[in-house]
């Protein structure tokens, strides 16, 4: 077995490669940070809705909605306080929320319709 044995400055060191044993010994980053300021609130800042989302046709959700219900499921569009749509299919009492609509396709894809 070979040991190996890393040196600085011919000393043995007793930690891993590239830690400092004593942090005291490390200077802060001399500079001044700078920050910007504004008198402004944040909520100015974000009016328009950050997240946009893609929302079916009237026909094109209501195809879907019956394609689901050939295999049992309900669909049910509920807009949520954020301003995105959420979908719900529910069988059995049992539900799944989704907030893509592409994920509502993959989802009436994974039961065979």
């Amino acid at each position: 077995m070979n040991k190996v044995i890393i040196t600085k400055n011919g000393a043995a060191l007793n930690s891993p490669v590239g830690f400092e044993p004593d942090p005291r010994k490390d200077e802060a980053p001399s500079g001044e940070l700078e920050a910007s300021i504004t008198d402004k609130p944040c909520k100015e800042t974000f009016d328009a809705p950050i997240v946009s989302q893609y929302r079916p046709s009237v026909k094109e959700f209501e195809t879907v909605r019956a394609q689901l219900a050939l295999r049992a499921h309900t669909l049910t569009a509920k807009p949520h306080q954020s301003g995105l749509t959420l979908w719900e299919v529910g069988k059995w009492g049992q539900t799944r929320v989704f907030s893509h609509w592409n994920d509502v396709l993959a989802f009436r894809a994974q039961i065979g319709v």
